[in-house]
């Protein structure tokens, strides 16, 4: 918001202007990096990929308040979809 007094001839104030600045799309980007960022640093602190994708999994579960994340990967040759992380596990309840 930003806003400023009005004054008449004589430098008497007689109002105010003001504008309001709608910030919610800032403000889901900034939410959306950082997810991002967070994605990212449990990536890049898992001890092999496997456990990193597990953790992804389970953090996207959490943060969308979904009631499970399955990730896939492209296989080597570039042919199909391998499910890499199934959060929660089937056999967890």
């Amino acid at each position: 918001m930003a806003a400023t007094w009005l004054y008449d001839e004589e430098g008497n104030p007689i109002g105010t202007v003001g504008y309001f600045r709608d910030l919610r799309v800032v403000e889901e980007t900034q939410q959306r990096l950082n997810l991002l960022l967070a994605a990212s640093n449990l990536l890049a602190e898992a001890e092999d990929l496997t456990h990193g994708m597990q953790d992804l999994a389970q953090m996207m579960v959490t943060h969308m308040e979904a009631s499970f994340c399955r990730l896939f990967l492209l296989d080597p040759e570039g042919n199909y979809l391998t499910a890499t992380a199934v959060f929660p596990l089937p056999n967890m309840p």
